[in-house]
């Protein structure tokens, strides 16, 4: 589905992974690339195009993260419709409504519901590993292969990158805790906004 999509997209691009209360609140907004650069509905042209390389020179361990991540996004497209039934946002403290958050207010922030995130986070969780400190919950691809194969089926082509670096970069604007100077660099430079950096 498209958060699952967004969610491996995320982790591509971020530097050394992402926080799992980071990926609740970028992913409320479900972020899709415009359609110029190919949304979630190129992740077809990009599974026949896995396919048709089954036989080419690719290393069996790159094969199998391929067939593995093609079987996930499969699976998630079946449970599609009652994603979009389920997704919520949970409510802001004031009124009930989804409010425009101040800047490094995380608690603020709009954030997908959890029963939508555990469907999710079951799905990809054999493709991911913890990072970072004890219980800080940073999420990574387990190796590098499952990374090279979300690179080649979902980013193909600079612009699609560019694209979620900058919606990472946005993000971490507004952060004001130890993972903005950590991310925040990365995601200007790998968008090439050196005016900002």
């Amino acid at each position: 589905g498209i958060l699952v999509t967004a969610m491996l997209c995320l982790l591509e691009c971020s530097r050394h992974g992402l926080l799992e209360d980071e990926l609740l609140q970028l992913l409320v907004d479900r972020p899709v690339p415009p359609a110029d650069l190919g949304g979630a509905a190129d992740v077809a042209a990009a599974m026949d195009k896995a396919r048709a390389r089954e036989g080419s020179r690719e290393a069996p361990a790159e094969q199998a993260a391929v067939s593995q991540l093609e079987e996930e996004l499969e699976r998630k497209k079946l449970q599609h419709a009652m994603e979009e039934a389920d997704v919520g946002v949970k409510p802001s403290k004031k009124d009930g409504e989804k409010q425009k958050p101040e800047r490094g207010d995380n608690n603020q922030r709009p954030r997908l519901l959890m029963h939508t995130w555990s469907a999710m986070y079951f799905t990809v969780k054999p493709l991911l590993r913890p990072t970072g400190s004890v219980g800080e919950g940073m999420l990574d691809f387990y190796h590098r292969t499952v990374s090279k194969a979300v690179r080649c089926l979902l980013l193909p082509n600079k612009e699609k990158r560019v694209w979620w670096h900058g919606r990472l970069a946005g993000f971490f604007e507004q952060a004001e805790d130890h993972r903005r100077t950590e991310e925040l660099p990365y995601q200007l430079e790998r968008t090439l906004n050196c005016s900002s950096l």
